[in-house]
């Protein structure tokens, strides 16, 4: 495990829930502190009282799709960093 990343938070938005725990597992071995929100509408709930240092994030997904949490993200990721898939 990398004891530098043991602080850095990720969000992994991600409707296919293999995907997502393969995400996590493998950023969890690199010593990364990690959610998922398996939708758009559950990512959104999670980033109003959560701000992670980076989201991985899917675009299509049910209720929000990735588009439209990524202009929310915008609004409030002030120099963040995230990767679309």
């Amino acid at each position: 495990m990398d004891k530098t990343n043991i602080n850095y938070h990720v969000l992994i938005v991600e409707d296919e829930e293999y995907l997502a725990r393969v995400l996590q597992d493998n950023l969890a071995l690199r010593g990364y502190t990690t959610a998922i929100a398996s939708d758009g509408e559950k990512a959104l709930d999670y980033l109003a009282h959560t701000i992670p240092d980076t989201i991985v994030l899917d675009l299509l997904m049910p209720k929000h799709d990735g588009f439209y949490v990524l202009e929310h993200i915008k609004k409030i990721m002030h120099g963040k960093t995230f990767l679309s898939l």
